[in-house]
């Protein structure tokens, strides 16, 4: 099999992980805003119909609404077009929960030094670092993704490295 010929079969199978991708963390956004909310909130905060749960099923619904399509340029842009990473969108998430815990005057956690620095409008300490954060789909096909795009990458820049 041709390089050529090797190099377009990879990109297509990144393009369909790009989609999977895409697919699992769109059905993901919501359920982790809710959980990261539910798992802040007293437990008779919790009720079905309870202020805090219908702001955080709107949060909920307002994070995937704000994210997705970001989500999409970005998986759909070719790598060598791409700024940034899928997990950096989500990561904008936080603002959804923060408000919701703000709105229902939870206390802000105490966070080490690193957090604050990392992190500082994170006061509930909820930042995802991993896929994982979203659940085993969205690691599984976020790594799926991530070796399918470094593996386009190389294909497509190892020549530019001269030899080694």
């Amino acid at each position: 099999m041709s390089l050529a010929v090797d190099r377009t079969l990879a990109e297509r199978k990144l393009a369909d992980l790009s989609e999977r991708l895409l697919e699992v963390l769109e059905a993901a956004i919501g359920h982790w805003v809710l959980q990261q909310v539910t798992m802040r909130v007293p437990a008779t905060e919790r009720a079905v119909g309870s202020p805090v749960l219908v702001a955080a099923e709107r949060a909920a619904k307002e994070a995937t609404t704000a994210l997705v399509p970001r989500l999409e340029a970005l998986l759909r842009a070719d790598i060598d077009d791409q700024r940034g990473n899928p997990l950096g969108i989500l990561r904008d998430a936080v603002g959804f929960v923060t408000a919701v815990l703000s709105d229902a005057s939870v206390a802000a956690v105490d966070r080490d030094a690193q957090a604050r620095s990392l992190h500082p409008d994170d006061v509930y300490d909820v930042t995802p670092g991993a896929f994982v954060d979203f659940g085993a789909d969205a690691q599984q096909a976020g790594l799926e993704w991530g070796a399918a795009k470094a593996f386009v990458h190389l294909r497509r820049h190892a020549t530019d490295r001269g030899p080694g």
